[in-house]
């Protein structure tokens, strides 16, 4: 064992030992637990050059006592951080809240998950929130009841912890006061309080806060539940045998979507429910007539509520029965079909901006003629066919920055040009990095392609030409759709919005269960990033956009009641 002393910078360090037993790498590591230089930085000068990690003691010469010189930089000290970690536990309530990025649970206090459930999905509401803080703030008007009244700052301040707190809410002062306003809510069976029916509670909430949120001040909207989810209808009613006619305007909360063996899709519910037979007296014929009733949406919300009718009274168990049939619904809603030709009018000028600016987003520009079509604003499964010019062919509805045509006539269209559209197409959402929330975009696209190779293998090129006529001018309708859902518009305080009649879907209430009088309620509500959050009373579960639309029935699984929907607004 040799004992030696190493100059390193200023410093000397003595009496460092050497294991001679050890190769010189050992020493290195002593010297770095002296200084900071790591080995393989250290430069160590002796006999012969610089002391190498597997050198041998016995051909370099140390003596007892040598002085060695080393050179190098050492590591640079770690720094205790200035502030140590923080846990979530640690933190303020509100912070917490902030980092979880969803509110709190509701417990259930017996059967009142049709409650809570509804709770939740209001409480998504900003616009409802803010009315309420003021409310609460300006106290009673002589025209509320004390029960309406109570009901509105109970739900208020349940909003408000539900945004404060971690930890699930008890909601014991509303609940209390629901049952007080509304005593059906109360109802025992066998000492405890029975199931009940989420729709009615949430009919019967909305109308009381539109009770107590109305104002007598010009400077604001004298109701703010009918701005926010009002719907006005006009109606036209008809009888065929007397020829007698009438029409009535109405304003409702929500959309019923009618379940039959022939409703598949939400869109086809919702015609189905703006459609009715009456039977009533009829003065002109003197006895009972039957009369068909056909409604269009006049007015829209800024909030649109959509009620699945799936309860419906069974005589022979003298019970409310649930229709299982699955119906499907859609992250993003386009309801213009279903508008009177007033508010379709109204709808023009924003969906044409809203289209334009996209469009320019893609490098496309749209003529002046198909611009300022109506026809560009039904859906894609009612496009049929192209634009015809004066010959009778099909001629393009848009162009490229470039000039060249985006869709050819039929006489040179094949199927590279099909393909090539569906490429764009794919390209946009790969760059744009947006599901436009069609789950089922790339398998659609995927399919519309087979078909073309499977048209003009079976068809002569005639037919098949004329059909990929039709295609391209789908391909422009869904391109206008997904432009539509990926559109990101903002709304500036400063200018007008204006609807345009498309929607996003951001909550959902689920009904499990085979009766309205049994069964469970759960809230599944869309927060502001965007990420979705299965609200089940006291536990928040957060969940994947593409498992929302399959909550569309078919079993004995959780299936949509209620869905709402936000407009997508633009500014003019």
């Amino acid at each position: 064992m040799l004992t030696v002393s190493v100059k390193w910078q200023k410093e000397v360090f003595p009496n460092v030992e050497i294991d001679t037993s050890q190769p010189p790498y050992v020493f290195k590591c002593q010297l770095y637990d002296l200084t900071g230089v790591p080995p393989e930085r250290q430069k160590i000068m002796v006999k012969g050059g610089l002391l190498k990690d597997d050198s041998d003691w016995s051909t370099l010469g140390v003596k007892k006592g040598q002085k060695l010189m080393m050179m190098g930089t050492a590591d640079e000290i770690v720094k205790a951080p200035e502030k140590g970690p923080v846990f979530m536990e640690d933190l303020p309530e509100e912070e917490q809240v902030v980092a979880l990025g969803h509110s709190a649970g509701l417990f259930n206090l017996g059967n009142t998950c049709y409650m809570n459930s509804t709770v939740q999905c209001l409480h998504s509401v900003p616009e409802l929130k803010s009315a309420l803080v003021k409310y609460s703030q300006s106290g009673r008007s002589n025209d509320v009841d004390q029960s309406s009244h109570m009901l509105a700052v109970a739900t208020s301040d349940l909003f408000n912890d539900l945004d404060k707190s971690v930890k699930p809410v008890a909601p014991m002062q509303f609940w209390m006061l629901l049952r007080k306003k509304y005593p059906q809510f109360g109802q025992l069976q066998n000492g405890s309080f029975m199931q009940q029916d989420a729709e009615e509670c949430w009919t019967q909430l909305l109308f009381t806060l539109s009770q107590s949120l109305r104002t007598s001040n010009a400077s604001e909207n004298a109701d703010t539940v009918k701005a926010l989810f009002g719907i006005d209808i006009v109606s036209r009613t008809h009888c065929q045998e007397s020829g007698e006619e009438s029409s009535e305007a109405e304003s409702v909360y929500s959309l019923k979507c009618h379940i039959s063996q022939e409703v598949n899709h939400l869109h086809e519910g919702l015609k189905h429910g703006l459609k009715s037979e009456l039977e009533k007296a009829s003065p002109a014929l003197g006895r009972s007539a039957i009369y068909l009733k056909e409604s269009r949406i006049n007015g829209l919300p800024r909030y649109l509520t959509i009620q699945f009718v799936r309860f419906f009274w069974k005589r022979e168990s003298n019970q409310k029965a649930k229709i299982l049939r699955k119906v499907d619904y859609p992250l993003e809603l386009d309801i213009y079909d279903l508008c009177s030709e007033d508010l379709r009018k109204k709808l023009e000028a924003p969906r044409k901006k809203l289209r334009d600016e996209e469009g320019k987003k893609l490098g496309l520009k749209t003529s002046e003629k198909s611009s300022s079509s109506k026809d560009n604003d039904v859906k894609m499964t009612d496009a049929e066919g192209s634009t015809s010019n004066g010959s009778g062919e099909s001629s393009s509805v848009a162009t490229s920055q470039d000039g060249k045509n985006l869709y050819n006539p039929p006489d040179i269209c094949s199927i590279t040009l099909v393909s090539s559209s569906l490429g764009e197409l794919g390209k946009y959402f790969l760059m744009s990095g947006n599901s436009c929330g069609l789950v089922n975009l790339p398998r659609t696209l995927q399919y519309i392609f087979t078909y073309t190779l499977d048209l003009v293998n079976v068809f002569s090129l005639k037919t098949s030409m004329k059909v990929l006529s039709t295609i391209q001018h789908a391909l422009f309708f869904l391109l206008f759709d997904c432009l539509l859902c990926t559109s990101g518009v903002t709304s500036d305080p400063d200018q007008d919005t204006h609807l345009t009649g498309v929607y996003d879907l951001v909550a959902v209430l689920t009904h499990k269960g085979r009766s309205a009088d049994s069964g469970h309620y759960v809230a599944w509500v869309k927060q502001e990033s965007g990420k979705w959050i299965e609200y089940d009373d006291d536990n928040p579960i957060p969940q994947r956009e593409e498992d929302i639309t399959k909550l569309s029935g078919g079993g004995d699984w959780h299936m949509a009641y209620i869905c709402m929907y936000k407009a997508r607004n633009i500014s003019i």
